[in-house]
């Protein structure tokens, strides 16, 4: 029989969970700096990518194009390999290992091509 918990007990939580208090809620959102306002400067590979985008798309009219750029891989149990992403990820967007793990990019196949 499961009891039901009073306004003065904490609910039971699978895996060791903890509840987190009102005053932590209340804290975790302050302080953040600004979102910038401005877009990043454009990677010096932007041009050439989207040159090579085009010529996909091209290749491959009226067909969505998932591209991943791969995730961390495990070394040594807890430890994971420097990020590198697929060649492939890499060639068509110009982004490299300083970016995110675990992106991906999309062309979504439109009247006039492809939009990334």
């Amino acid at each position: 029989m499961t009891e039901e918990p009073t306004d003065t007990e904490q609910p039971a939580l699978p895996n060791r969970q903890v509840p987190f208090s009102e005053a932590f809620k209340e804290f975790i959102p302050q302080g953040w700096a600004p979102y910038p306002e401005e877009l990043p400067a454009e990677l010096p590979a932007a041009g050439p990518a989207a040159l090579r985008r085009r010529a996909i798309a091209e290749a491959f009219a009226g067909e969505r194009l998932v591209i991943p750029a791969g995730a961390f891989k495990v070394r040594a149990n807890d430890t994971d390999y420097r990020f590198r992403p697929h060649s492939a990820f890499a060639w068509l967007t110009g982004l490299g290992g300083d970016r995110e793990p675990d992106a991906v990019l999309v062309l979504e196949p439109t009247d006039t091509g492809h939009e990334a």
